[in-house]
């Protein structure tokens, strides 16, 4: 384990940073046009899924599951946030 001490999954570069912030604008993109986009909810799982996988790709040994299941739970954790941050907008509009 400790090849793994540096492991944090919310450290960030610019690109991590474009990527996740770039999400969480997808999914909150309603509420300023007031206007439905579920096409967001997916835009952002890939851009937050992304900044996700791009963080624990070194760490695979980590989770100790197969990598398939930890590039299936980035993308899930993904659309988590996004679903979240898509009510949440949508209740803005309200």
């Amino acid at each position: 384990m400790k090849q793994h001490d540096d492991f944090h999954l919310w450290k960030t570069d610019l690109l991590g940073a474009l990527l996740l912030y770039g999400g969480f604008a997808f999914a909150l993109v309603p509420a300023f046009l007031h206007r439905s986009f579920p096409l967001g909810i997916l835009i952002g799982t890939a851009l937050v899924g992304s900044f996700f996988l791009r963080n624990v790709k070194d760490h695979f040994g980590f989770f100790q599951l197969p990598k398939y299941a930890v590039v299936i739970n980035c993308y899930v954790g993904g659309l988590i946030i996004s679903a979240v941050w898509y009510g949440l907008s949508q209740g803005m509009l309200n």
